[in-house]
């Protein structure tokens, strides 16, 4: 039986495994919590084995807009969007391209809500 372990880590040092170890990386509702996306596709680069992919779901920005009138009205509470630090979806091509990926797919999905984003190694 296979085990699976879920690590909390910020992305400053690399993390303990060895060099290509990984078939995926999944990022789900995660990425745009972090502060450092360039380390994260740095080190995904690292831990992937040739062929091996990036998963990343991340809302779109007006999700944000939406979230503050609901928080406004007191229809949401607890929704942290200072943590999105300002990532703009568009960026991930860049970051994660400068590293040597390729983009596979993106598209929406929740009404254009949601982006779904995989890169290749």
């Amino acid at each position: 039986m296979k085990q699976h372990q879920l690590l909390p880590w910020v992305f400053r040092d690399v993390l303990p495994f060895k060099n290509q170890s990984f078939d995926v990386i999944s990022l789900l509702a995660t990425i745009e919590h972090l502060y450092n996306q360039e380390e994260l596709a740095k080190e995904s680069w690292r831990l992937l084995k040739p062929g091996g992919r990036v998963v990343i779901t991340m809302p779109s920005q007006f999700v944000d807009k939406i979230l503050e009138v609901f928080k406004f009205f007191r229809f949401v509470d607890g929704m942290s969007l200072e943590e999105h630090h300002g990532l703009d979806v568009k960026d991930l091509p860049v970051i994660f391209e400068q590293e040597g990926f390729i983009l596979k797919e993106w598209r929406t999905f929740q009404l254009g809500m949601n982006n779904l984003i995989v890169f290749e190694r």
